[in-house]
């Protein structure tokens, strides 16, 4: 059933970014709904940080992603707020 749920989640929130793009708590969320495929979740994030680079939130869980993906030295420069 959470799957289910999931599923429903991710469809609202691209619903109502396809209505306004640049809403920035669907985009955050969509990125936490898509935690378990990196790959989107990573774009969600981008986008995010695209309109807003200073979004604590989005930096946090980008920096989450890289991590899970093994990619260390960039989770830490998204950690500390270095490049």
């Amino acid at each position: 059933m959470a799957s289910f749920r999931g599923y429903g989640a991710i469809a609202s929130y691209m619903q109502a970014l396809s209505m306004e793009p640049h809403l920035l708590p669907a985009l955050t969320s969509l990125g936490m709904a898509l935690y378990r495929n990196g790959n989107l979740a990573q774009r969600a994030y981008e986008r995010t940080l695209a309109i807003n680079p200073t979004s604590t939130e989005a930096l946090a869980n980008i920096g989450a992603v890289f991590y899970e993906q093994g990619r260390i030295n960039v989770a830490e420069a998204e950690f500390t707020g270095s490049d």
